[in-house]
């Protein structure tokens, strides 16, 4: 499975002591230069970086080698969302993890798969590799995920329903 990761998703996982999970869920996860230099910004917590440090085998980097889709809307993006999407597309990657609104929306008009940090969670937790994912969540958002009071009461009735029959 190719995977391919924008900096939201892998940042919120470290910070939460769960970036192990994407190794486990798919094997190798690419991210592009650009978003390991942005893990590595000056603003990002210690956390993250002290993790980078420490780099796992399922973490591989590598520059996109064309250029990204002639699209107006890849002007709009990030430096590291830009790669991610172009990189995605020259790996016909299986899936991209994105957070950013305007970044799902361009990959999904390009037809490119995306899950984002709540989606590797939730596929996470029903394969039963979270031991509490109520707490999990509440540590994303404490870890300055934001999410809506919408979204957040969603994603933990998924999970309420998902384990319905485990009680």
């Amino acid at each position: 499975m190719i995977v391919v990761s924008d900096t939201t998703p892998l940042r919120h996982l470290i910070a939460i002591g769960e970036a192990g999970l994407l190794g486990k869920l798919y094997g190798t996860v690419t991210i592009p230069a650009a978003v390991w230099n942005e893990l590595q910004a000056e603003k990002t917590p210690t956390l993250v970086t002290t993790w980078l440090k420490l780099t796992p085998e399922w973490l591989s980097i590598q520059s996109p080698r064309t250029p990204g889709p002639d699209d107006p809307a890849m002007e709009s993006l990030d430096r590291g969302e830009r790669e991610a999407i172009q990189l995605a597309i020259e790996l016909d990657a299986d899936l991209l993890l994105m957070d950013d609104r305007d970044g799902r929306a361009l990959a999904l008009r390009l037809r490119l798969p995306v899950v984002g940090t709540l989606g590797v969670l939730e596929r996470a937790d029903s394969l039963g590799l979270l031991a509490d994912f109520p707490a999990t969540v509440s540590d994303l958002e404490a870890s300055g995920f934001y999410m809506s009071a919408r979204l957040h009461d969603s994603i933990l009735e998924r999970h309420r329903l998902r384990h319905k029959s485990d009680r």
